[in-house]
């Protein structure tokens, strides 16, 4: 063996993971396209979202939210359409995806999503544009637009939300260590930024006094949230083990100081000293919503390169497995199987409930081999405790308790929460 080949033999503790330190999952081919994407999806969504809202409240002085949030929808709408496209790298991918309709794939659920919230806010721009040149229009006219608002305002919560599903449906270690807290950061971030497109919107016209504070609540509001979401968020990569992708990385430095400090923590700051100082001249009109802007996009790409780094380090792979293996793996098969048994199925209930036992054995054994490390805490404790409601409801004889097997399918969803 040459000298080449020696230094190229990883370390003995990388050696120890997986075999020479080779990746156990393959990263992502997406790029600054789907990051763009899933950004723009995010601020049209959440502007259809403020728009409806706005019109539903029907105060005439909010009226330039409506125009402006459908506007921007449309707006998003045909530039996110071709960015997903064109990452696809085969245009023929989006036909394929047309084809069918798979609840278990946010993939698919996406590709509706998408082509439900177009003909809608085009629909609704096209409503706006009319009325704007000097289109009366009639009652009911009135009565449809108002009703159209609904779905649209549906399918926006889903574009603002979906694209973090989206990321945590994978196997790339930090996407799938925190599936819950990436799709709300990604839902109150957006929110922020649709707040802020629209602030925007309106500074070529004189807003009212109404439409600013409405705009600076709805962004107060969503960036509190945002900014609480991203440093549990930090703090959940660390608890699974996957954090090194971000501190180890410029691309934690980018998450610390663009998406948390500038994105969320600079307006939050803004927003409150605004409230407590109103009469206090103002800072620059485009300053804030230019910050929360750059901090939700930075979010999104941030996220997502530093996935595809996470991707390539064995170590995070397994780390994340072993923390999500107990409630990502058995307990979601177990509630599944619960919630079939509660349908009140008599001729496949005992099908799911041998479905239940099953997955509650292998989680008892994994639990106790993870006791014996000290890791566990008393979550065998709770386990052995469901799996005596289980078969205690099993019985024929005695009657099939049904508020037995609701309450172990409760216990359960509280072990999967705490993962």
């Amino acid at each position: 063996m040459n000298d080449t080949a020696l230094l190229s033999v990883p370390a003995a503790d990388e050696q120890d993971v997986t075999y020479y330190g080779l990746p156990s999952v393959k990263p992502s081919l997406w790029g600054g396209l789907v990051s763009s994407y899933m950004f723009v999806a995010g601020v049209g969504g959440s502007a259809q979202i403020i728009a409806s809202a706005a019109d539903l409240v029907g105060d005439p002085a909010l009226a330039p939210i409506v125009r402006n949030g459908r506007y921007i929808a449309l707006g998003a709408t045909v530039l996110g359409g071709p960015l997903l496209i064109i990452d696809l790298h085969t245009p023929q991918r989006w036909y394929n995806m047309l084809r069918i309709f798979r609840k278990t794939s946010p993939m698919s659920i996406g590709t509706w999503v998408l082509m439900s919230f177009g003909p809608l806010s085009a629909a609704l721009a096209a409503a706006q544009f009319t009325a704007d040149r000097g289109h009366s229009p009639s009652r009911a006219e009135q009565r449809a637009i108002k009703l159209l608002q609904i779905p649209a305002a549906l399918t926006g919560m889903a574009m603002s939300t979906y694209t973090g599903a989206l990321l945590s449906a994978t196997s790339t270690p930090l996407w799938a260590a925190a599936p819950r807290r990436i799709t709300a950061a990604f839902g109150a971030s957006a929110m922020a930024s649709g707040a802020a497109a629209l602030t925007i919107a309106g500074l070529r016209r004189s807003a009212s006094d109404n439409t600013r504070q409405a705009l600076d609540l709805i962004g107060l509001a969503a960036s509190t949230l945002e900014l609480f979401l991203l440093l549990s968020l930090w703090r959940r990569f660390r608890e699974q083990g996957v954090d090194g992708a971000l501190s180890e990385s410029g691309w934690g430095l980018a998450y610390d100081l663009g998406a948390v400090a500038i994105g969320a923590g600079v307006p939050v700051l803004h927003h409150v000293e605004s409230m407590i100082k109103p009469k206090q001249p103002s800072r620059p009109a485009l300053v804030i919503p230019l910050a929360v802007l750059a901090g939700g996009f930075l979010l999104r790409h941030v996220l997502l390169r530093a996935g595809n780094v996470s991707a390539k380090r064995p170590k995070d792979y397994f780390r994340h497995r072993k923390s999500a293996s107990v409630s990502s793996d058995c307990c979601r098969v177990a509630i599944a199987a619960l919630d079939r048994a509660l349908e009140d199925r008599p001729d496949k209930i005992y099908h799911d409930l041998a479905e239940v036992v099953r997955c509650l054995v292998l989680l008892r054994t994994e639990l106790t081999a993870r006791r014996r490390e000290g890791e566990a805490g008393d979550r065998l404790d709770r386990c052995n405790a469901i799996l005596s409601m289980v078969i205690g409801g099993e019985y024929p004889l005695a009657g099939l308790r049904r508020d037995r097997l609701q309450k172990a399918r409760n216990e359960l969803a509280t072990l999967l929460d705490e993962r």
